[in-house]
């Protein structure tokens, strides 16, 4: 679990650092959108964004629930649209429909702790 709220604050401080163009608000702070799909995990993924703003307060996270029924046709109009959450959960069987035409941001040399063949092992 330790290396899954790294992995989310690494996230987090890639969004934030390529959000910082683009985002500046009166209040000059970044804010961000986190879209996921199950609302019972909105307290968990707000407490995670809570503690990471609370390292970060120059950043404001906003974590919006979409139902599974709507939550790929809502991700798949934001991204022919260009207006992409900032952070959102991805699905294995969506990951290379994003990842194929360039939405997804790979955060792989965030992490100096991860076994390169992870996946090859598992």
């Amino acid at each position: 679990m330790k290396k899954f709220y790294r992995m989310i604050t690494a996230a987090l401080a890639l969004t934030l650092l390529l959000s910082l163009t683009g985002c500046g608000a009166g209040d000059g702070k970044t804010h961000l959108v986190f879209q996921i799909w199950d609302v019972y995990q909105r307290p968990g993924m707000e407490a995670i964004c809570k503690a990471y703003t609370a390292q970060h307060p120059d950043a404001e996270i906003e974590v919006q629930v979409t139902s599974w029924g709507e939550y790929w046709t809502k991700l798949e109009a934001a991204a022919e649209s260009n207006t992409m959450p900032d952070i959102f959960w991805m699905h294995t069987n969506q990951l290379l429909y994003y990842a194929d035409f360039g939405m997804l941001a790979d955060v792989t040399d965030l992490y100096d702790d991860v076994d390169p063949n992870y996946y090859e092992n598992h």
